[in-house]
């Protein structure tokens, strides 16, 4: 059974409307047709008072003159409402799921990075709310919708590691050894970088922890050795030995796009193994450049969309999408994967690993469906010096996750499963 939507073609916002009720049908799972006629359909958006939801044309009219800031859109609380006052729950999931509140935004960050403090999920205290999954199930309890089946997913767990350093166990991990009175950890520490073993070389241990859960990952590499970049030289023997042994595992690995002016295919022949995805290096990427960036790249995944001082939904959605280009009306060509945990956002803000563990698991607890959860656990946090604590944190995670029943996913998965150009072309042009 197909939900017959009728959408008015006279709409300014049609085609945004059309993407939010496609986004809807793979979330529910829910088999939909755009009907040319309103008296036989299920639904009906329009402008007039016969819609079945409001649609605020002033909130499509200040976004296509640039008017992207929060603060333009979400006047008493973190919802869209139309002209006359009601309750929009198409167009707040719109602006939420692309990040329009991204677009044009002015940044202090030294990368030029939007930052969380100027979040709308900052001010209203909500990054750790599915909230765009709570308005699609708003949406869902309309009366006609009470006979068609709308599954919930269970949440899986996406398992990522970027690869910044290899060689600066030597540094901070000696440091740290010498700073807490530990000469023979120090020397353990010198001795592996002096005979080319460094510490931080240590995939087959994290491959390890995670085979003995029934996890995969993905690893993703920076091809540039300089400060801004990577310490390794990506060509070198002992690195490519890695990248082997990870795809012959079973493994994934991927690109961290570097900080370097080289275009993403210059990097991907780089790279010199098929992969399906990358992460920005120092998640630096901007919207809606960003989007523009990936899609001519030709990878079908991304997985940068994080806040790096906070953990949580920096979208407010849990499930990978198909971002929208606003510029062109249609979708990019590639699915987004949100990153919502990483080591680093708990270690700058120097909390407890026993507090890190308790929240992060409420937190998966609450959101066991409609969430893919990407994690991110650079190879040098699974040092027991400096980073002393995480290594037993990924453990007791994985174990959670198994014993909880979270299943794992790859990159391979994710894009089989998400990318559905298909379900967002359009039949007609109104």
């Amino acid at each position: 059974m197909s939900l017959r939507i009728f959408i008015d073609p006279s709409l300014s916002s049609f085609r945004e409307v059309r993407y939010v009720f496609q986004i809807i049908s793979g979330n529910k799972n829910i088999d939909i047709a755009f009907v040319h006629d309103g008296s036989n359909s299920d639904f009906k958006i329009t402008p007039g008072p016969e819609s079945d939801f409001a649609v605020s044309s002033a909130f499509y009219e200040k976004i296509r003159h640039g008017k992207f800031n929060f603060e333009e859109h979400f006047i008493n609380g973190c919802l869209i409402r139309d002209e006359n006052g009601k309750e929009d729950l198409i167009s707040t999931i719109f602006y939420c799921i692309n990040s329009l509140q991204e677009y044009q935004s002015a940044s202090d960050d030294g990368l030029g990075r939007f930052q969380y403090k100027n979040s709308y999920q900052y001010k209203y205290k909500n990054v750790l709310v599915n909230i765009v999954q709570e308005l699609i199930d708003r949406i869902c309890e309309h009366p006609r919708l009470k006979d068609i089946s709308k599954r919930n997913r269970k949440s899986k767990i996406f398992l990522t590691h970027d690869i910044d350093s290899i060689h600066g166990s030597w540094k901070e991990d000696g440091f740290h050894a010498l700073k807490k009175l530990q000469p023979g950890k120090f020397l353990s520490v010198m001795l592996n970088a002096a005979i080319g073993r460094p510490d931080w070389l240590n995939m087959d241990k994290v491959m390890k922890i995670e085979d003995e859960n029934g996890f995969r990952s993905t690893f993703y590499w920076l091809l540039y050795k300089d400060k801004r970049n990577a310490d390794y030289h990506f060509k070198s023997r002992s690195i490519q030995n890695q990248v082997a042994m990870i795809q012959k595992n079973g493994w994934e690995n991927g690109l961290h796009k570097s900080l370097h002016s080289t275009s993403f295919r210059e990097e991907i022949a780089e790279l010199g193994v098929d992969t399906n995805g990358n992460r920005f290096h120092y998640l630096n990427f901007k919207l809606p450049e960003g989007y523009s960036v990936i899609e001519g790249s030709g990878l079908k995944l991304d997985t940068s969309l994080g806040f790096t001082e906070h953990w949580g939904f920096r979208n407010s959605y849990g499930l990978p999408f198909m971002p929208y280009c606003l510029a062109e009306a249609r979708v990019h060509d590639f699915i987004e994967v949100p990153m919502q945990v990483m080591d680093r956002t708990f270690f700058t803000k120097r909390i407890p690993v026993s507090e890190i563990k308790k929240e992060l698991i409420d937190w998966f607890e609450k959101n066991r469906y409609n969430a893919v959860f990407s994690i991110n656990f650079h190879n040098n946090f699974f040092s027991e010096l400096k980073y002393a604590g995480y290594a037993e944190l990924y453990k007791s995670l994985l174990s959670y996750f198994r014993e909880s029943g979270f299943e794992p996913t790859t990159q391979k998965e994710l894009v089989n499963e998400f990318y559905r150009p298909e379900k967002f072309k359009l039949a007609d042009n109104p």
